[in-house]
């Protein structure tokens, strides 16, 4: 299967997920720090499954062992930072913050993976961040101050860009699913060290009828990090897929419109549609 293919099924699956989030989020009170470990460890849980199914051996790690607590650092750090974020600026806001975590993959990935910065590439990323803000932006009054949720925001996506370039380089040592397992733990067992108290919070989420939301939630996101960074393994570049991953964003409110009945501002969706599209033909 080409990179192509396997980055666009990523987005795919991570917007399912999303649904899936704002399904669940909608009836759950649970805390946000609480969903996030839960969430890591159960993810962890499944992959661990799959190593003992398939016998997938565990590769020497200590040459990435850097890579490995850099990036679980990383994760822990854009994680909280979403979260903090999320709880003192609007979603709309955050989430064009969150592109500039394009640029973040684009710097990094040309100065660490040696890729080339190319015109397409500088195009495809604007096309899609202005699709993705198109789509988001919402018309306000008075002035626009910058606020501690935006400098969350920032940190986040720095974070999150980083850390993609950073995964990239791990996959092209010791694989897609390995780097998986402890990508997804090492994340979720640094938070609970820093909030030992979510533990009390995270029995909320370990009803049946939540647990199910989460399962069907985790799948979908273990999907998408699957076949993004399946896309790389396949030749693909970072510079390339993480900027057509943020078309996500898009994704989800097409989604968002049939699942979830979110017909509001068509215009703004179609128009963010086509730029995007734009972005991601350049990118292919």
């Amino acid at each position: 299967m080409s990179w192509f293919i396997l980055a666009v099924l990523s987005v795919t699956f991570y917007s399912l997920a999303t649904i899936a989030q704002r399904v669940m989020m909608k009836e759950d009170d649970s805390d946000p720090t609480a969903f996030m470990i839960v969430f890591q460890f159960l993810v962890t849980v499944v992959i661990i499954g799959y190593f003992l199914i398939t016998k997938l051996s565990i590769p020497n790690i200590l040459p990435v062992l850097p890579n490995l607590l850099l990036n679980g650092f990383l994760i822990a750090v854009a994680s909280l930072s979403m979260f903090k974020g999320l709880k003192l600026i609007e979603a709309a806001d955050f989430t064009i913050i969150g592109t500039s975590s394009t640029f973040w993959g684009l710097i990094t990935a040309s100065i660490f993976l040696k890729e080339a910065v190319t015109i397409e590439k500088i195009a495809g990323t604007i096309l899609i961040v202005m699709g993705v803000i198109i789509v988001t932006a919402q018309k306000k009054n008075g002035a626009i101050g910058f606020q501690k949720g935006h400098l969350y925001s920032l940190i986040s996506a720095s974070a999150f860009g980083i850390s993609f370039t950073n995964e990239a380089f791990i996959v092209s040592q010791i694989g897609v699913m390995q780097n998986l397992l402890i990508g997804f733990f090492l994340p979720g067992l640094i938070v609970l060290l820093l909030y030992p108290k979510s533990i009390v919070k995270m029995k909320l989420l370990l009803k049946p009828n939540k647990m199910i939301k989460m399962t069907v939630f985790s799948m979908l996101y273990l999907f998408g990090a699957i076949a993004i960074f399946s896309a790389y393994k396949s030749g693909g570049e970072v510079s390339k897929i993480f900027p057509i991953g943020k078309a996500e964003v898009i994704f989800t409110a097409i989604l968002g419109a049939f699942i979830l009945k979110e017909y509001d501002h068509p215009v703004k969706k179609i128009l963010g549609v086509l730029t995007t599209f734009g972005g991601v033909l350049l990118l292919r």
